[in-house]
């Protein structure tokens, strides 16, 4: 299966909601089993089918349109909403809402979409909001006349955010400004489980303790046995609703507020649910994006960098350096009788190894310097703005680090391991080919190795 099909497959393949990749043409490459159930089809996506998004719209011709759109919001770092309708294989069609957003992965550009059905309407004829999955389609409801422009603004604002806690802080915080009087809350708390703990990741009563909200004493147990979108309501203007922010499967969140009144509350429900939910929407899609990136650029066992990676950031940084004329370093790191380590431990302590290798280059260098693993037991360090001299002391301040560190010994803790490492370093020279950059640096690695291990070599 495609690899980014596969990553989504294991977070969304059970969901409700419709979710899809699409490549460069608008073709499928992706999408999950709800397009079954929503549309009752099928789609083959073997290698030699070529199924385009287009050919499911009722009215095929407007993609072009859609597609120009999502273009130039892409270009603005921005998702792309809007209304289409989809054919069944009953030769009906149904409204959605379909949410674009490009993503990178493996150094490719791939499209990621949802489908949201369009909103129920009650006897009233009046639209009703639903609270499943992680996504609330709040579209009709922003184009309402009734609609507090307020609330659209602020859903428009949490739109345009790519990070995570900064949406959360964004809602939060607006939810309780008294400028215009916009609500009656006076509290606001969420809280989170990560990991085995339940944290409060935003209380903006920091003088009240928590037991004065009485709703947020079964905190725990709401997170734990909570349905998405289920509400608890103390009927004295205390609510809370059930979220999933990072989990896929299960409630990860609680959101709780307190307002002045019950009575008030009431009037003001529908469109704090709108907001709590876009709140939660934009989260769960920025941390997917998020994780996307990482899972295509990251070494999974170690969290460095990817050798994939690497070959696309060394041209990058080449071409800075020689066009700016800026200093550009390179250090190649292999551990010294690494096999042995594997032979005499098991793999799982070289694993570990590697692991703690990795901490000490990140922890000796600076947050611009970049840590990628090259292959096996090799790792390079490039070095933005660096020069030869101080990539060496770089180098060698890592030698020694390692040479100091005791290993923690998984099946013996208290008989720690030690390890060395060789390390070659090369500076960039103008109009240096790339890849005579790191032979350079490669080969002065191995030069260290052939002549006794646990040395910095340099070659300029």
């Amino acid at each position: 299966m495609f690899e980014l099909g596969s990553f989504i497959e294991k977070a969304f393949s059970h969901h409700s909601t419709i979710y899809f990749v699409l490549d460069d043409n608008a073709s499928f490459v992706y999408v999950n089993k709800a397009i079954e159930e929503r549309l009752g089809i099928k789609l083959d996506l073997s290698a030699d089918k070529n199924i385009e998004f287009s050919s499911l719209m009722t009215r095929p011709k407007r993609w072009k349109l859609f597609r120009k759109e999502f273009n130039n919001s892409s270009e603005k770092g921005q998702a792309y909403t809007f209304q289409v309708e989809l054919n069944t294989s009953e030769n009906k069609s149904i409204n959605f809402t379909c949410e674009l957003k490009s993503v990178e992965f493996e150094s490719k550009q791939y499209i990621f979409g949802e489908l949201l059905e369009e909103q129920i309407k009650d006897e009233n004829n009046t639209t009703q909001l639903q609270l499943s999955g992680l996504l609330t389609k709040n579209t009709n409801l922003l184009r309402e006349r009734s609609f507090n422009q307020y609330i659209y603004n602020l859903i428009y604002t949490i739109q345009n955010l790519t990070n995570e806690a900064e949406i959360i802080e964004t809602v939060c915080n607006r939810m309780v400004e008294r400028e215009n009087n916009e609500f009656s809350i006076e509290r606001v708390v969420l809280k989170l489980k990560k990991s085995d703990e339940i944290l409060t990741v935003f209380n903006n009563s920091n003088s009240a303790t928590e037991s004065d909200f009485e709703l947020v004493k079964n905190a725990d147990e709401f997170i734990l046995n909570g349905e998405n979108g289920s509400i608890e309501n103390d009927g004295e203007g205390g609510f809370g609703i059930a979220l999933q922010l990072y989990d896929v499967e299960k409630v990860d969140a609680v959101f709780y507020i307190k307002s002045h009144s019950e009575e008030q509350l009431n009037k003001e429900i529908n469109e704090l649910k709108i907001i709590i939910n876009s709140m939660a929407r934009q989260v769960s899609s920025v941390y997917l994006t998020n994780r996307l990136h990482r899972e295509s650029i990251e070494d999974p066992l170690t969290g460095a960098f990817n050798r994939r990676y690497f070959d696309n950031e060394i041209k990058v940084e080449v071409n800075r350096a020689a066009r700016y004329n800026r200093d550009l370093s390179m250090v190649f790191v292999d551990i010294d009788h690494f096999k042995i380590i594997n032979d005499t431990y098991g793999h799982p302590q070289g694993d570990r190894c590697l692991v703690d290798i990795v901490k000490l280059c990140m922890e000796t260098g600076r947050l611009s310097d970049h840590v990628y693993r090259y292959g096996g037991e090799e790792f390079v360090l490039l070095l933005p703005e660096t020069n030869y001299e101080q990539s060496m002391v770089r180098a060698e301040k890592l030698r020694k680090s390692v040479e100091e560190a005791s290993f923690l010994n998984i099946n013996n803790p208290e008989n720690p391991i030690k390890l060395t490492v060789s390390l070659g370093v090369s500076e960039y020279i103008d109009q240096q080919k790339f890849i005579e950059f790191i032979n350079c640096a490669d080969i002065a690695m191995y030069k260290a190795k052939d002549t006794g291990r646990n040395k910095v070599i340099g070659s300029r």
